[in-house]
């Protein structure tokens, strides 16, 4: 197939871009195995593996840094409604929501420069053909043809997972890198928000600003209610209740239903109010997005096209909703980490070799060691029995596990995760010990 012709079609391009990442990723393999421990690349390696992802390999990182380079581009030419993309200056074009990425896209591509003191240049990689075919398409047309093919799906989604089964397909099914249907999505969204409502007591469900001072302080008052739970490590009175996690995230698909149902409900609330017009409820929303909304929302996610097509479906849904992004906002918190790994101590020197690595570890452990998580969503794989003691109730505890603590040492265990019969079915005991009140259905 030749890639320089027009490229009209999502599938068609998905297939495009994985052959390209293919090479990227085979060269890289080339450039590591010519490179000496002192070498660009190889340091940046060593680097993500003390400090990111302890069991990032060779093939990984060629892998990470092919996908990097691959939808770093992709993201900054979908972000843009100009066609024009040139590599020596694409950084500029990746949106602030990320700034990791867009940080990491810079050392990658600075790594491949054009300097011919280094062993191979953005021709030898081939980042030149991903520039010249995404410049070369009409992403209007893209979009449409997402419509066409899967009308009322997330297209982003469905173009990954194109791309994924042409660019590894044994990675697709390890990963459980899987469509999740918008329905599904949609139907436990809601009912984690009514099951806050109903259960909990919090009239704004998902939107909550409530404390965990304000809820423990009203708890006695609940038909019900624990009159044991206390106010959970690493939390303060001030800490808002409703923290919400997706621990393996993917393309963050859980986190822009989130976003979807929380603007709808405070756009009702303001209404009620008298705040009608966008120009009159617009800046409550950006005050209360970055304020109470974007601090409360979390998500870890281990591959990182996922993570940089997560941040890219956030920024443009918030875009959507009219946020617009100011200078002093808070970040996106999707984080590349490993949800399994533990937090651990960040080496000294990072901070000055790879400040964009150091940035991102020092985070991912923050949440990983103080989250206060309350409600957990999402769409996960087999990863999850590791969260789990393996003995039942008749002679241990059946708490989940992360990090090696209780979840119910750090918070009331709100669980909405998507599992299938088979695996409901094996650990139900679990659920029905640690889960009461969530209905778990048959099928």
């Amino acid at each position: 197939m030749g890639y320089r012709q027009t490229i009209r079609d999502s599938k068609t391009l998905a297939l495009a871009l994985a052959d390209l990442a293919k090479r990227i990723r085979s060269r890289t393999h080339a450039v590591l195995a010519m490179e000496s421990p002192k070498g660009h690349l190889r340091q940046l390696h060593k680097a993500f593996k003390d400090n990111l992802i302890a069991d990032l390999t060779d093939d990984g990182f060629a892998d990470m840094f092919a996908q990097t380079i691959t939808y770093g581009l992709f993201t900054a030419h979908a972000s843009r409604s100009s066609g024009a993309l040139v590599a020596d200056d694409v950084v500029l074009m990746v949106p602030g929501t990320n700034p990791f990425l867009k940080e990491l896209l810079g050392d990658f591509l600075s790594a491949a420069g054009r300097d011919r003191k280094k062993r191979v240049d953005f021709d030898e990689l081939g980042i030149n053909d991903v520039v010249a075919t995404l410049r070369e398409i009409d992403m209007m047309d893209i979009m449409r043809s997402f419509g066409a093919a899967r009308r009322g799906d997330d297209p982003i989604i469905h173009f990954y997972e194109e791309f994924l089964k042409t660019y590894d397909k044994a990675m697709r099914v390890k990963r459980g890198v899987f469509y999740t249907p918008s329905p599904v999505v949609q139907f436990i969204v809601r009912s984690v928000d009514e099951i806050l409502k109903t259960e909990f007591g919090l009239e704004d469900g998902l939107a909550s600003t409530v404390t965990w001072g304000e809820y423990l302080a009203t708890r006695h008052s609940r038909e019900g209610e624990n009159p044991a739970l206390q106010l959970p490590k690493h939390c303060t009175p001030n800490t808002p209740f409703v923290q919400i996690l997706d621990p393996a995230t993917g393309t963050g698909t859980f986190i822009v239903e989130v976003i979807t149902q929380v603007h709808a409900h405070m756009l009702q609330k303001w209404a009620k109010q008298g705040w009608v017009t966008q120009v009159q409820w617009q800046p409550l929303w950006v005050d209360y997005v970055k304020h109470h909304l974007l601090p409360r929302l979390y998500a870890f996610e281990l591959m990182m096209a996922p993570y940089a097509i997560a941040h890219m479906k956030i920024g443009l849904k918030l875009a959507e909703t009219g946020y617009n992004f100011p200078e002093d906002g808070p970040r996106v918190n999707v984080f590349l980490t490993n949800a399994l790994e533990p937090a651990h101590p960040i080496q000294a020197q990072l901070e000055v070799m790879a400040p964009m690595l150091a940035h991102e570890a020092n985070a991912a452990n923050h949440a990983k060691e103080q989250g206060c998580f309350s409600v957990i969503v999402g769409n996960q794989g087999e990863w999850i029995t590791q969260l789990m003691r393996t003995r039942l109730p008749d002679g241990a505890d059946s708490y989940f596990r992360f990090n090696d603590a209780d979840l119910g040492e750090s918070n009331p265990k709100f669980y909405a995760i998507l599992h299938s019969p088979t695996y409901r079915t094996r650990y139900a005991a679990f659920f029905r010990t640690d889960f009461p009140r969530i209905p778990i259905p048959g099928s």
